[in-house]
């Protein structure tokens, strides 16, 4: 079985090698070239592809990851895309699900959680808190016509 290649996507050169020594040292993911700089240099850039999932750092800056978030699901539309650090209370989650992320990974969640979270959106399913969900359901609940 192939490994699943990985990209992570943040502006904090510390955060992107500490995530890609947790991801590199667990069988099975491969982390592959993509960083914010490549992201934001923008649409048509040559970057590598045949990536699987992409990482997108939110915690620093939610508008910019929503902006990153957005240019990789334009640009690797096979890949699917997992947002980190995303606060509990953060109504901008539905943000993010609605510009393309498969998944949400919480602030605080441990190594284990995350590395579970790359494995199930590569297998094609959507992990997210009982509070990503909540939010979601609120803002489709919301939308006109659907209660009626």
């Amino acid at each position: 079985m192939p490994a699943i290649r990985v990209s992570i996507v943040s502006g904090d050169r510390m955060f992107r090698e500490v995530l890609t020594m947790l991801v590199s040292a667990n069988e099975g993911l491969e982390v592959v070239s993509l960083d914010a700089e490549a992201v934001d240099a923008a649409a048509g850039a040559e970057v590598e592809d045949g990536v699987d999932v992409v990482l997108i750092d939110a915690a620093y800056d939610p508008k910019l990851a929503l902006a990153r978030l957005r240019a990789v699901r334009d640009r690797w539309t096979a890949a699917e895309a997992v947002v980190l650090g995303v606060e509990q209370e953060d109504e901008r989650v539905v943000d993010f699900v609605e510009a393309g992320a498969h998944s949400c990974v919480l602030q605080g969640t441990s190594p284990e959680g995350l590395l579970s979270a790359v494995r199930e959106v590569y297998d094609r399913r959507s992990p997210s808190s009982p509070r990503v969900l909540t939010a979601v359901l609120r803002r489709i609940n919301s939308l006109p016509g659907v209660l009626s």
